[in-house]
Protein backbone atom coordinates (compact mmCIF):
# COMPACT_ATOMS: atom_id res chain seq x y z
CA UNK A 1 0.00 0.00 0.00
CA UNK A 2 1.28 3.99 -0.46
CA UNK A 3 1.45 6.22 1.34
CA UNK A 4 -1.54 8.12 2.50
CA UNK A 5 -2.32 11.34 3.90
CA UNK A 6 -4.99 12.46 5.25
CA UNK A 7 -5.89 16.31 6.01
CA UNK A 8 -7.71 18.51 7.25
CA UNK A 9 -9.73 21.49 4.94
CA UNK A 10 -8.49 24.80 5.52
CA UNK A 11 -10.74 27.30 6.48
CA UNK A 12 -11.15 30.00 3.54
CA UNK A 13 -10.75 33.17 4.31
CA UNK A 14 -10.92 34.91 0.67
CA UNK A 15 -13.92 36.67 1.03
CA UNK A 16 -12.63 38.32 4.32
CA UNK A 17 -8.64 39.12 2.47
CA UNK A 18 -10.80 40.35 -0.26
CA UNK A 19 -12.77 42.87 1.77
CA UNK A 20 -10.26 43.70 4.22
CA UNK A 21 -8.05 44.99 1.16
CA UNK A 22 -10.67 46.98 -0.03
CA UNK A 23 -11.53 49.00 2.99
CA UNK A 24 -7.66 49.30 3.93
CA UNK A 25 -7.19 51.09 0.53
CA UNK A 26 -10.37 53.33 1.12
CA UNK A 27 -9.03 53.95 4.45
CA UNK A 28 -5.21 54.79 3.39
CA UNK A 29 -6.33 56.89 0.07
CA UNK A 30 -8.49 58.92 2.45
CA UNK A 31 -6.00 59.57 5.01
CA UNK A 32 -3.35 60.30 2.04
CA UNK A 33 -6.04 63.03 0.03
CA UNK A 34 -7.26 64.74 2.88
CA UNK A 35 -4.23 64.53 5.23
CA UNK A 36 -4.42 62.69 8.61
CA UNK A 37 -8.52 63.57 9.41
CA UNK A 38 -10.35 62.44 12.56
CA UNK A 39 -12.95 60.66 10.42
CA UNK A 40 -10.20 58.36 8.49
CA UNK A 41 -7.79 57.78 11.77
CA UNK A 42 -11.12 55.90 13.68
CA UNK A 43 -11.83 54.14 9.89
CA UNK A 44 -7.94 52.84 10.02
CA UNK A 45 -8.50 51.98 14.15
CA UNK A 46 -12.03 50.34 13.08
CA UNK A 47 -9.57 47.90 11.03
CA UNK A 48 -8.10 46.15 14.09
CA UNK A 49 -10.90 43.38 14.46
CA UNK A 50 -10.73 42.53 10.62
CA UNK A 51 -6.89 42.13 11.07
CA UNK A 52 -7.54 39.61 14.11
CA UNK A 53 -9.10 37.53 10.80
CA UNK A 54 -6.17 38.05 8.42
CA UNK A 55 -3.41 36.86 11.33
CA UNK A 56 -5.88 34.11 12.11
CA UNK A 57 -5.90 32.50 8.51
CA UNK A 58 -2.01 33.15 8.47
CA UNK A 59 -1.45 31.22 11.80
CA UNK A 60 -3.96 28.27 10.56
CA UNK A 61 -1.90 24.91 10.08
CA UNK A 62 -4.04 21.67 9.69
CA UNK A 63 -3.74 18.99 10.98
CA UNK A 64 -2.58 15.87 9.29
CA UNK A 65 -2.45 11.94 9.59
CA UNK A 66 0.23 10.06 7.70
CA UNK A 67 0.03 6.48 6.92
CA UNK A 68 3.07 4.68 5.68
CA UNK A 69 4.01 0.77 5.67
CA UNK A 70 6.44 1.79 8.60
CA UNK A 71 3.94 3.86 11.55
CA UNK A 72 0.73 6.07 11.86
CA UNK A 73 2.11 10.20 12.06
CA UNK A 74 -0.33 12.38 13.53
CA UNK A 75 0.07 16.22 12.46
CA UNK A 76 -1.46 18.22 15.40
CA UNK A 77 -2.57 21.55 14.06
CA UNK A 78 -2.63 24.56 15.39
CA UNK A 79 -5.26 28.00 15.09
CA UNK A 80 -4.64 31.32 17.04
CA UNK A 81 -7.75 30.66 18.96
CA UNK A 82 -6.58 27.83 20.32
CA UNK A 83 -3.30 29.26 21.17
CA UNK A 84 -5.03 32.54 22.86
CA UNK A 85 -7.29 29.82 25.08
CA UNK A 86 -3.78 28.16 25.43
CA UNK A 87 -2.87 31.66 27.47
CA UNK A 88 -0.71 32.81 24.68
CA UNK A 89 1.66 29.65 24.96
CA UNK A 90 2.25 29.55 21.17
CA UNK A 91 3.51 25.97 21.74
CA UNK A 92 3.60 23.55 18.71
CA UNK A 93 1.97 20.41 19.27
CA UNK A 94 3.69 17.66 18.92
CA UNK A 95 3.82 15.18 16.42
CA UNK A 96 3.01 11.68 17.47
CA UNK A 97 4.63 8.93 15.81
CA UNK A 98 3.03 5.16 16.45
CA UNK A 99 4.69 2.03 14.80
CA UNK A 100 1.64 -0.28 13.69
CA UNK A 101 2.78 -3.31 15.69
CA UNK A 102 2.04 -0.41 19.10
CA UNK A 103 -1.55 -0.11 17.75
CA UNK A 104 -4.06 -2.23 19.47
CA UNK A 105 -7.44 -0.76 17.79
CA UNK A 106 -8.51 2.12 16.73
CA UNK A 107 -12.58 3.86 17.19
CA UNK A 108 -14.56 6.75 16.20
CA UNK A 109 -16.58 8.65 19.27
CA UNK A 110 -19.17 10.95 18.89
CA UNK A 111 -19.92 13.56 21.75
CA UNK A 112 -22.62 15.87 21.83
CA UNK A 113 -21.49 19.26 24.39
CA UNK A 114 -24.80 21.84 25.15
CA UNK A 115 -24.26 25.09 26.46
CA UNK A 116 -27.21 26.20 27.83
CA UNK A 117 -28.37 29.74 26.79
CA UNK A 118 -29.33 30.53 30.48
CA UNK A 119 -32.53 31.44 30.11
CA UNK A 120 -33.44 32.78 26.82
CA UNK A 121 -36.05 31.66 24.46
CA UNK A 122 -33.39 30.34 21.77
CA UNK A 123 -32.48 27.54 23.51
CA UNK A 124 -29.03 25.53 23.87
CA UNK A 125 -25.55 25.92 21.55
CA UNK A 126 -25.48 21.87 20.57
CA UNK A 127 -21.86 20.92 19.19
CA UNK A 128 -21.18 17.71 17.93
CA UNK A 129 -17.23 16.21 17.72
CA UNK A 130 -16.32 13.31 16.35
CA UNK A 131 -12.79 11.54 17.73
CA UNK A 132 -10.53 9.01 16.33
CA UNK A 133 -9.37 6.87 19.64
CA UNK A 134 -6.29 5.16 19.22
CA UNK A 135 -5.44 2.74 21.83
CA UNK A 136 -1.85 1.15 22.34
CA UNK A 137 -1.52 -2.18 23.48
CA UNK A 138 0.87 -2.20 26.47
CA UNK A 139 3.96 -4.36 25.00
CA UNK A 140 6.59 -4.02 27.84
CA UNK A 141 3.94 -4.36 30.54
CA UNK A 142 6.32 -1.81 32.70
CA UNK A 143 3.95 1.07 33.44
CA UNK A 144 0.36 0.30 32.90
CA UNK A 145 -0.65 3.97 33.94
CA UNK A 146 1.19 5.71 30.97
CA UNK A 147 -0.64 6.91 28.05
CA UNK A 148 -2.12 3.88 26.70
CA UNK A 149 -4.56 6.05 24.06
CA UNK A 150 -4.31 9.29 21.65
CA UNK A 151 -7.22 11.00 20.38
CA UNK A 152 -7.66 13.18 16.86
CA UNK A 153 -10.82 15.41 16.49
CA UNK A 154 -11.86 14.74 13.10
CA UNK A 155 -14.44 17.51 12.18
CA UNK A 156 -12.99 19.21 9.98
CA UNK A 157 -10.97 16.78 7.75
CA UNK A 158 -11.30 16.22 4.19
CA UNK A 159 -12.87 12.37 4.90
CA UNK A 160 -15.25 11.65 7.02
CA UNK A 161 -14.75 9.65 10.38
CA UNK A 162 -16.46 6.23 8.77
CA UNK A 163 -13.45 6.70 5.84
CA UNK A 164 -10.62 7.60 8.19
CA UNK A 165 -11.76 4.47 10.43
CA UNK A 166 -11.92 1.94 7.76
CA UNK A 167 -8.50 3.60 5.96
CA UNK A 168 -6.82 3.43 9.42
CA UNK A 169 -8.13 -0.76 10.08
CA UNK A 170 -6.70 -1.68 6.62
CA UNK A 171 -3.52 -0.12 7.06
CA UNK A 172 -3.59 -2.11 10.62
CA UNK A 173 -4.62 -4.99 9.57
CA UNK A 174 -1.76 -5.03 6.78
CA UNK A 175 0.86 -3.86 8.34
CA UNK A 176 0.78 -4.96 12.10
Amino acid sequence: METIIIAERKRKYIADLIIFAILLAGGLISIIQYSASLPSIIFIVSLIIPSVGIVKYLWDVPSQIKLSEDEMVIYYGRSILEDVDARGSFAFPSIVKLKWGNIADFEVKSYTYCIPDNGGDRGAITTNYEYLIITLSNIDNLNPNSNQRYTVVLNHFEKTPEEILAICKQFQMAWS
